[in-house]
This record gives C-alpha cells, structure tokens and sequence, in this order.
C-alpha cells in the first residue's frame, strides 16, 4: 500500500474540460486536426441558437436585451396640416361686412343670389353694433372722458346712440364718395369724431352729472348733438347757471325734442304772469319738469292760482319761493291738496 501522501493529487489551477478527458474517435487522428481545450482567460464566443431559439426570443421580447424600434417617417409641417383641415372643412357661411373674419369668396353664382335669412342679417346687425361699440369706447378712452370702467358703464346704457353710429356709417358710404371704399370702422370711428360725443362728454362729467345722467341726455337727442350745445346756449340766456346745466337737461325728459320757438312762448308766458326774467333760471333749475308741459297745461295751471285771488305780483314771488308748486305736482294732486287746505 501507498502511503496517503502519495495519493493525494495536487490540485490544478484549470479545471479539466470534457473534451481532454473524452476519448476521440479514431477518425479525428487520421484528419489531424488540432485539439483546442478550453481557456478560461479567454472570453468565450457566442453560440450560433437554433431557430427554435430565435423564434421564442421573438415571440417573447422580454428576454430579449436590446429593442430596436422601427424608424418612423417626419412629421407634416404646420402649414401642410392646415392647409388639409381647410380642405376637409365644410363651406363657410354667409359672411357680411364688418365681421372680424373677412369675408369669403364663392366658387359658384348661384349662393350669390340666394337671399339671406334673418338670423344671418341679425348677426349681421350684432356684430355692427359691437363694432360701433368697441370704437365708441376706444374714442372716449382715447379722449380722456374716464377710466375704462366709467366708459364701459357709460357705453352700455348708450344703445340709441350706439345704433345712430351704425346707421352713420352706413349711410357715409353711400352719400359721401370720399369715404365709400373704407371699411365700416373706419367710418364709424369719422362719424363719432364728428357728432363731438367725445367733448360733450367730458363737459357733463365735468359739471358733476352720472354717467346714467350723460346716457340719457345723449340718446334723447334726434341725432344731432349740436342741438345740445344749442340747448345749453339758450338755457344759459334764462340765466341758469352752470351747475344746473346738465340737471336740467338730464330731468327735462321732452326738452330734447321740443323747439326754441315753444321754450321761448313758456317763458314769455311766465314773465307775463309775473315771473321775472332773471328769475326764471332759478326757477328752472329747480324744476326742470316745467318745460316738459306745453303752453296750454300751463296757462291751465296758472289758472288755477289766479281763480283763488291771486294777483301777479304775489304769483312770480311764490314761483320764485316754491318753483315746485308750478310743474311738479299733477292737476289732480293740486286740487286735492287744496281740498285739504279747506
């Protein structure tokens, strides 16, 4: 028997490979080809896998190490795409001037002789009225008449005025060659320039009236703002001051619309009943109501203090004191409170 020691076999640094300890057959001799074993220091090539292999890695990308995503064709530029959705969108409707959009152009006569419906004329009017609206604020903006607020306010109680400007500019075009081939703003913005809304804006704020006070004076006028200048010329020939200027104007709901003629009768009148001439203003400023009445409603209510021993001397001196008991109160009202009195 061997000792143990020498049993022992010392151990080697390289594992053995399979194919040092196989056996060859006798025909790989006689082809001398070389005998390769295994080295580890050496990276190990890869595997040809067989196409079953392939096949499942396929079908289950998972393990699969690297994707390779398909190379996807540029995307279209803006205005290819825009030019598409223009293709593919329905026929536009009826446009009209002074839309924002302009109008467009029709391929065939026949949509030009169908006649528009009455939605489309009142689109039509709304969106006239909402430019006339825009340039009667950038107007009183632009002249310093208020903040944008107060103008805001002010335009939206305006829609009498605003319609007059719509009704202006249409009729520019047609009765003034000068300005037919501009547009509709345009010639909105000429009309509100020259009505003076503007300066007579700023001369009521400036006399301490509200903007529903400036409104309502401004689209009592038949169209003719110089009338108002006018009107405030001659109240100031009564001798109403300018603090009362614009209350006046603002309470005297028909002054407006009444003519110089018959204002001149209603004071010519009350001077012959005793009311004297620089005492009228006063009167008037505080009761704006009595020029709103017509010459016979006045002699009507001047008789009704005569018919009670009243003489003309003691009748101005009342008007002058209580100018209230002259244009305020009704027939009615007067008749009973002097029942009462009784």
């Amino acid at each position: 028997k061997k000792p143990k020691q020498d049993r022992a076999k010392p151990r080697s640094t390289f594992h053995s490979s399979p194919m040092a300890t196989t056996t060859l057959p006798r025909s790989h001799i006689r082809l001398h080809l070389p005998l390769h074993t295994a080295n580890p220091s050496y990276p190990r090539c890869c595997r040809l896998l067989p196409s079953s292999a392939i096949s499942s890695r396929l079908q289950n990308p998972a393990t699969t190490t690297a994707t390779h995503y398909p190379i996807l064709p540029p995307a279209p530029s803006p205005s290819l795409l825009v030019a598409e959705e223009a293709s593919l969108a329905p026929r536009r409707t009826h446009r009209f001037p002074g839309s924002v959009a302009p109008p467009c152009i029709q391929d065939s006569r026949e949509d030009l002789d169908v006649p528009a419906d009455d939605d489309v004329l009142r689109r039509a009017l709304e969106v006239r009225r909402a430019v006339a609206t825009e340039a009667l604020v950038a107007a009183l903006s632009g002249g310093k008449a208020g903040g944008l607020t107060y103008v805001n306010n002010l335009t939206s109680r305006m829609g009498a005025f605003v319609d007059r400007i719509v009704v202006g500019a249409a009729a520019m075009r047609r009765d003034r060659s000068e300005l037919a081939h501009q547009s509709f703003n345009a010639r909105a913005r000429t009309y509100i320039q020259e009505s003076g809304v503007v300066e007579l804006v700023k001369w009521f704020k400036h006399n301490s009236l509200t903007y529903p006070q400036i409104a309502k004076v401004v689209c009592s006028c038949s169209g003719d703002l110089e009338k108002v200048r006018r009107m405030l010329k001659w109240l100031r020939s009564i001798y109403v001051k300018g603090v009362f200027l614009g209350r006046v104007l603002a309470k005297g709901e028909s002054l407006m619309s009444r003519s110089f003629e018959e204002l001149e009768e209603i004071t010519g009148y009350l001077e012959c009943c005793g009311v004297r001439r620089d005492w009228i203003g006063h009167v008037v400023s505080r009761c704006p109501q009595l020029l709103n009445l017509s010459l016979d409603e006045l002699e009507t209510r001047v008789r009704f203090y005569t018919d009670m021993g009243m003489n003309e001397n003691d009748f101005g001196t009342m008007v002058y004191d209580y100018p209230k008991v002259l244009g305020f109160f009704s027939l009615e009202e007067m008749n009973s409170k002097v029942f009462i009195a009784h």
